[in-house]
C-alpha cells in the first residue's frame, strides 16, 4: 500500500535506484550475498525498482527482491532514505536514519 493506503501510491524510486547503483554497488552485492543467500562469487546485481514490497534486484539476469525489515516501515518512495541500510549484514542490526 502506498502513503495514503492505495495500492499504486508508493511514487517514484528512480533517483533511489540510481543512486545506489551508481554509488554503492559494493552494497548491494553484499545484501545479494547476505539476503539472497547468493555465492561469493556472483557480483552481477544491480537494483531494478524499490516498491511498498521491497528491493527489487537483477542478479545475474534473475529478478529477486528484498523486503524491507518489519521494523522499517516504507510506505512511499520518500520513506527510502530511513531504510537505505535496512540491516548491516555484519551485525544484523536495523539502522534506520532520518
Amino acid at each position: 500500500m502506498g502513503r495514503d493506503g492505495d495500492p499504486g501510491t508508493f511514487g517514484d524510486a528512480s533517483r533511489a535506484v540510481k543512486h545506489m547503483n551508481d554509488d554503492h554497488i559494493d552494497s548491494l552485492v553484499a545484501w545479494a550475498h547476505y539476503y539472497l543467500n547468493v555465492p561469493a562469487h556472483i557480483t552481477d546485481v544491480a537494483l531494478v525498482d524499490c516498491t511498498e514490497e521491497g528491493f527489487h534486484l537483477m542478479v545475474e539476469g534473475v529478478w529477486r527482491m528484498i523486503p524491507y525489515p518489519a521494523e522499517c516501515k516504507c510506505d512511499s518512495a520518500r520513506d527510502l532514505r530511513k531504510v537505505r541500510r535496512p540491516v548491516s549484514p555484519r551485525t544484523k542490526v536495523v539502522r534506520k536514519t532520518g
